[in-house]
């Protein structure tokens, strides 16, 4: 996590994985981490008595949503299922209404900004538009199969295809 090598990576798209022909790249995945890692580093993160350091299960588990998000958005491309940008405004608003967050303006920014180092656009973009299109299709599949379980058996099943490839290791 050098400069050298966090450059290096932004200028290539450095892969460290794959799903089908979906890259997964270094940047993207430092994006996640770094977040993960600014969010445990902060005053809420301490408040709820989470660890103040990433340990190599919690960074996994962040390269592992990476992949988890590109096998549900391939699952979102078969059954055509999307979801919009007008969608994903809404449900970011509710989420702020719901946090019972004041409308000042620019305090949801600061909060964003000093907990994850995120805009609300990436936040919107890592967070909200990927949890819309999981809770979304999940519901699809589920009316569509008459079955709960058939999203989850299918994300499972598209993770474990040979196409799938995990290049990153982590620290034990």
């Amino acid at each position: 996590e050098t400069p050298i090598v966090r450059g290096l990576a932004s200028a290539v798209n450095f892969p460290v994985g794959r799903v089908g022909s979906d890259w997964i790249t270094y940047e993207e995945y430092l994006v996640q981490s770094d977040a993960q890692k600014k969010y445990l580093a902060g005053e809420e993160a301490k408040s709820l008595g989470l660890a103040a350091v990433a340990t190599p299960e919690m960074e996994r588990a962040v390269y592992d949503q990476l992949f988890r998000n590109a096998a549900i958005e391939q699952l979102a491309q078969r059954y055509d299922f999307s979801v919009s940008s007008t969608e994903v405004d809404a449900a970011y608003d509710e989420l702020i209404n719901r946090a019972g967050t004041s409308t000042q303006p620019g305090e949801v920014d600061a909060y964003l900004q000093e907990n994850f180092g995120w805009t609300q656009a990436q936040f919107k973009e890592y967070i909200v538009a990927p949890a819309l299109l999981q809770n979304g299709l999940g519901q699809k599949r589920m009316t569509d199969t008459g079955k709960e379980e058939t999203f989850e058996a299918e994300v499972t099943a598209r993770l474990a295809e040979p196409s799938v490839k995990k290049w990153l290791k982590f620290n034990s």
